[in-house]
């Protein structure tokens, strides 16, 4: 690591910041910003996913109690499932963008 910064000086009496990880390595902060963002949303669609499965297993407890509770059991079990597809999608992105 020490290799990355050796040539790095601050000066001080500059307005210079050429050890300023923004002037290092350009894109830095707008990397940062995305994959806050990525974390973000994943953390979302995980709480979105576990929603989800307390509903369906409700649902599926119910399934067979009243007329309606079919359509809620089959409701339910559709979205779950789109929701799982979702966030399979997200865990796949990041190789996806490191491949391309």
């Amino acid at each position: 690591m020490s290799e990355i910064w050796a040539e790095c000086e601050d000066d001080y009496a500059t307005s210079a910041d050429e050890c300023d990880l923004a002037e290092r390595y350009p894109g830095f902060w707008g990397h940062v910003a995305v994959n806050f963002a990525y974390a973000v949303a994943s953390a979302v669609a995980l709480g979105w996913l576990a929603r989800g499965a307390l509903e369906l297993r409700a649902a599926r407890a119910e399934r067979f109690s009243a007329g309606g509770a079919i359509e809620r059991y089959r409701a339910a079990r559709e979205s779950f499932g789109l929701t799982c597809c979702g966030c399979g999608a997200m865990a796949v992105l990041p190789t996806i963008v490191a491949v391309l």
